[in-house]
């Protein structure tokens, strides 16, 4: 008897919140590869836009089940809400070390799978001019992928470079995905014009009435007490504190120590902060690192040890039975169903990572609860541990 081999497939997402581009991504991408089996590898809490998604990984994790994933992973926090290139390197690398994915698909403007691995290629061997140029125009204030284009565009090398930056956040995921293994295999699904992301959060978040809304939305402005308190901490700890937390240059404390007097709430102190030289998306995600107490230390110590150490699982499929057997034959990282059991037997320094991920969410969950009300059966109804999370299976 002819026994099918099991063929699956893996995306990163944030779902903030899913809307019908994620939809046709999934359903593309499992059409394009005739995948039995699609893994989502799904920011927490926590976003690259250095702020709180605005629905908890819960209910994110259940929406993106329904919309036709099998297995929806955690990408941890240290990297969820980072920069393109840690972001990437850890979606990417968490991906690989599964051995179990065929294939790497993402959503992309150009569609081009060959121009986007030529890119990659051209970026991992990274020429000694190509690093000079790429350092002064991340001095100069550009966000990562923007450094990259501008970089390589000053080389001459601009014919190969795709310039949408899910085109360019696909060329680091393959960049990884080559510096691991040597191979990549890809699939950039080219994306279809749909409501963003932005524009559906902005209309969650304006609702004055979110009674037919599944949760609370939650925003920046939900943390400008606990973000006010720990700045406050930090700045009391003296000169030499600040600069230690990821992505929080000494520029950027010093402005942050200079403007702390005029602190109102989050968003207006984000706006504050801006300069040339600095990105709002890049101030939002140093403030976010201050709030959760993510240092480069700890994110450094993860990257010189393998980048991942485990994978947790959110939520899966009944039917998704196959490929967990698979994943646990496959794995070179262990599979994480039950922190609780599991929490204390991730070997240092990923057992930094975990307390990470964890602390953040219990964070958010108690933001949560507040921006829910205290007597709101919503409120009652959420659980103040992690380790009391069901794994969600639908």
């Amino acid at each position: 008897m002819y026994n099918k081999p099991m063929k699956a497939i893996a995306i990163t997402a944030e779902c903030n919140p899913l809307h019908n581009g994620h939809r046709y991504l999934f359903d593309t991408a499992r059409r394009m590869t005739g995948a039995d089996y699609l893994i989502v590898v799904l920011s927490g809490d926590f976003v690259q836009r250095g702020e709180p998604a605005v629905y908890s990984k819960e209910l994110r994790t259940r929406m993106v089940l329904e919309a036709g994933a099998d297995l929806v992973l955690e990408l941890p926090v240290f990297y969820a809400c980072a920069g393109a290139e840690y972001f990437a390197r850890g979606a990417a690398a968490l991906i690989e070390k599964l051995h179990t994915a065929d294939t790497v698909c993402f959503g992309s403007e150009s569609g081009d799978a060959a121009r986007i691995l030529e890119a990659a290629r051209f970026y991992e061997n990274e020429p000694e001019d190509y690093r000079a140029a790429l350092k002064e125009a991340l001095a100069a204030g550009l966000s990562y992928p923007a450094a990259m284009s501008l970089a390589a565009k000053k080389l001459g090398f601009a014919q190969v470079i795709p310039e949408g930056p899910n085109d360019l956040l696909g060329i680091l995921y393959t960049r990884t995905l080559l510096s691991l293994s040597g191979t990549a295999r890809i699939l950039p699904v080219k994306r279809i014009a749909s409501e963003s992301a932005s524009d559906l959060r902005k209309r969650l978040l304006s609702e004055a009435d979110n009674r037919d809304l599944p949760e609370v939305p939650v925003s920046c402005m939900d943390f400008s007490l606990p973000l006010e308190m720990e700045l406050q901490k930090v700045l009391r700890a003296g000169k030499d504190g600040g600069d230690a937390f990821l992505d929080v240059s000494r520029d950027l404390m010093n402005r942050i120590r200079n403007c702390f007097s005029g602190y109102e709430d989050y968003d207006s102190f984000r706006l504050l902060l801006k300069t040339k030289d600095m990105t709002y998306t890049g101030i939002s995600r140093a403030l976010l690192h201050i709030l959760l107490g993510i240092r480069q230390r700890d994110v450094l110590d993860c990257a010189g040890a393998g980048t991942i150490g485990y994978a947790r699982v959110l939520g899966m499929k009944k039917e998704a039975g196959p490929l967990m057997e698979k994943l646990r034959e496959n794995s070179t990282i262990p599979l994480i169903t039950r922190p609780a059991r599991e929490a204390g037997t991730i070997p240092a320094p990923f057992d930094r990572m975990l307390a990470a991920d964890i602390t953040a969410s219990e964070f958010y969950d108690m933001i949560k609860r507040h921006t829910a009300g205290n007597g709101s059966s919503a409120s009652r109804n959420m659980p103040h541990s992690e380790f009391s999370k069901p794994l969600i299976v639908i």
